[in-house]
């Protein structure tokens, strides 16, 4: 499906450079799983700043990209370094954005509902990731989107209350 091509704001979507094949954003959620620890230590490490520094931030969920905390939790003794892929090759970097459903719904003015919908009808690509639950894109997946508009000079028709109706 073609879509208009306007451009997301920078101050919608959170920016870091990493190698964009090695992409793996991770949330309280996942890292709690993958460190066998409860969610409400992982809230507490993030809110503490004990893990590594946020990549993103997306849709409110802080989001960390595993790599770090992975090498975080080895170097802190907190992950046994066999259970961890080795290190990726060294590739060029690039900006890497992460988008979720808040940032699309207010780029394309409509509610997060209607980005879910549209999602579940093929209207938009699915999301890349979950995190924490939140369906996750690339900010580069999403550019093609269209905002909601209207004919010219007219806005969404509204249907008036029922004027003669028991109510």
């Amino acid at each position: 499906m073609a879509y208009a091509s306007p451009v997301m704001a920078a101050a919608e979507i959170e920016r870091t450079t990493e190698p964009a094949a090695h992409v793996e954003p991770v949330g309280p959620s996942e890292i709690a799983e993958r460190l066998g620890i409860a969610l409400t230590t992982a809230q507490a490490w993030g809110q503490r700043e004990v893990l590594p520094p946020l990549r993103w931030r997306v849709s409110g969920v802080p989001v960390w990209n595993w790599p770090d905390v992975a090498a975080w939790a080895v170097e802190t003794g907190r992950l046994d370094p066999a259970s961890v892929d080795p290190a990726p090759e060294a590739r060029s970097e690039v900006t890497v954005e992460l988008v979720g459903t808040n940032e699309i719904a207010a780029r394309l003015g409509i509610t997060r509902n209607a980005v879910i919908r549209r999602v579940e009808r093929g209207q938009m690509p699915p999301p890349r990731w979950r995190v924490s639950g939140r369906p996750v894109w690339l900010r580069e997946d999403m550019v093609d989107l269209a905002p909601r508009r209207y004919p010219q000079g007219r806005s969404r028709q509204v249907r008036p209350p029922d004027a003669g109706g028991t109510g």
